[in-house]
């Protein structure tokens, strides 16, 4: 931008825009205290900022609040099987901390560990890296456990704020203004403890902080409910599938030293795993339906090699990223437009009603999967961490196929074929081509096809309702600390 003329009949104008949404504006010398950076300045931030300078309550920084502001090891310790938990970004959610798909260390590991960081009851968990701003208070039922560099500990002075009420404002607007303009890092965005330590926040009164907390408490509630019915009417549907195909799985088998017969050792890998008592149990079980049962390759194309009679590069084709695809077998997806000659290449290819399944950790844990529907001209190309699963003919159709494979039971099994190295491991097409497949009529395919249609439309609304009231909470919590009526 150009220098601003100086002197007493200096004039310079910028357009007016919505506050906050300028793409090009003036900072006084003055102001310039920390950064000097454009972005950091942006009028959006400025503007936050002074909101909270005029809340009522008095503001602190952060670290004025906190006796403690840390965070976990900067190596990455050896992992056990068992032992203590060893928490990372991807174990904290918003008011949420999960032990259950935690990494463990040793106890001699979490004696070196403690000395620089040792969490307890009450402490605060932020995710600082990668996914950032995401908080959680430690429960008092926490076991014991250590926490990753990408995972900050705040531990507050009581007498000042409340720990419940700084998680609630780490998961506000606020905070999160406040994260975008300091995180650093390219690609994989890092805020570090320093910046943490300089956010303002609003701090009633105790007595103010525990009105607000206990309002905050009755709409989690209302949400998390909402979000448990969801979840229960996608996990009744995985008993639906199996019920109506005449399916019972056998109990869990935990063993993990087993003997294999010489003469079943007749698949292409030989890896311990494929041989696991859970995966074996599991084919076993397919195998009794009611129903006639065939190889799932014998009825499905699985990544069928797609050739488009297409010459024009510029035709707007449709593509679907991971991200873009829902969790939990939801099946829906928010189709992208993109120009061919942009995907023909590095990409998967699919066409009209093809099936969409992850192969990659943890997304098919996760249960993204969907059926490829409305493509722009009948084109689709999207992660190649897709597999692609095509019906052969009429005898089965892609709705029964997708409900088939995105069962909770298959995908727990699945990750028993899983192939390369930790973080990066995949299912491989074999097991998806050897999985035994009921083939039952098709008003039966078409009955589970529309059960699972009704269960995942609820659940959709179920969600969108809780997102709705939650977001609704976090807007009053924000008012009351600026003064505003809600």
């Amino acid at each position: 931008m150009a220098g601003v003329p100086k002197g007493s009949d200096a004039f310079f104008r910028l357009s007016p825009v919505d506050a906050g949404k300028a793409q090009c504006f003036a900072v006084r010398r003055g102001d310039l205290s920390s950064r000097a950076g454009a972005d950091y300045h942006q009028p959006i931030y400025r503007l936050a900022e002074r909101r909270l300078k005029n809340s009522p309550f008095t503001c602190h920084s952060l670290g004025e609040l906190c006796a403690v502001i840390s965070d976990g090891t900067h190596r990455t310790p050896s992992y056990t099987p068992t032992g203590i938990h060893f928490i990372s970004v991807k174990d904290v959610r918003e008011g949420a901390i999960s032990f259950e798909n935690t990494k463990f260390i040793s106890e001699a590991e979490h004696e070196v560990l403690t000395r620089r960081c040792s969490p307890t009851k009450d402490d605060i968990l932020l995710t600082k890296i990668g996914t950032i701003g995401l908080a959680a208070v430690v429960p008092a039922a926490a076991p014991t456990f250590d926490i990753f560099v990408s995972v900050a500990l705040l531990r507050v002075h009581k007498n000042m704020v409340l720990p419940k009420f700084i998680e609630h404002y780490l998961n506000s607007s606020f905070a999160k203004n406040h994260f975008n303009r300091v995180v650093k890092g390219v690609g994989v965005p890092d805020l570090h403890l320093e910046n943490l330590s300089a956010m303002l926040i609003p701090a009633p009164t105790i007595s103010q902080q525990l009105d607000l907390i206990k309002e905050m408490n009755g709409a989690w509630q209302k949400y998390r409910a909402k979000l448990a019915e969801a979840d229960e009417l996608l996990a009744g549907l995985d008993s639906y599938v199996l019920d109506t195909l005449g399916l019972t799985l056998p109990p869990k088998d935990e063993r993990k030293v087993f003997a294999v017969l010489h003469s079943d050792l007749n698949r292409r890998q030989i890896g311990a795993n494929l041989y696991a008592p859970p995966l074996s149990i599991f084919f076993r079980a397919l195998s009794s339906s009611k129903f006639p049962v065939r190889k799932l390759r014998e009825e499905v194309a699985i990544n069928p090699a797609i050739h488009f009679k297409v010459i024009d590069e510029n035709l707007r084709v449709s593509f679907i990223p991971m991200d873009a695809v829902e969790d939990q077998a939801a099946g829906g997806v928010k189709l992208q437009s993109r120009v061919l000659s942009e995907v023909k290449k590095g990409y998967t290819a699919f066409s009209e009603g093809d099936v969409l399944w992850a192969k990659i950790t943890p997304c098919m844990e996760n249960g993204k999967s969907c059926i490829a529907k409305g493509l722009e001209n009948g084109i689709g190309f999207g992660s190649t961490e897709f597999h692609v699963l095509r019906p052969l003919s009429n005898r089965v159709t892609a709705e029964y196929v997708h409900e088939f494979i995105s069962q909770p039971a298959l995908r727990r099994v699945a990750r028993f074929a899983f192939t390369g190295s930790a973080g990066h491991q995949r299912v491989p097409a074999e097991f998806l081509a050897e999985l035994p497949f009921p083939v039952p009529p098709p008003d039966v395919q078409e009955r589970i096809a529309a059960e699972a249609r009704r269960r995942r439309d609820e659940a959709r609304r179920l969600r969108a309702e809780a997102e709705v009231g939650w977001q609704a909470a976090k807007r009053w919590f924000e008012a009351m600390l600026l003064g505003e009526s809600a």
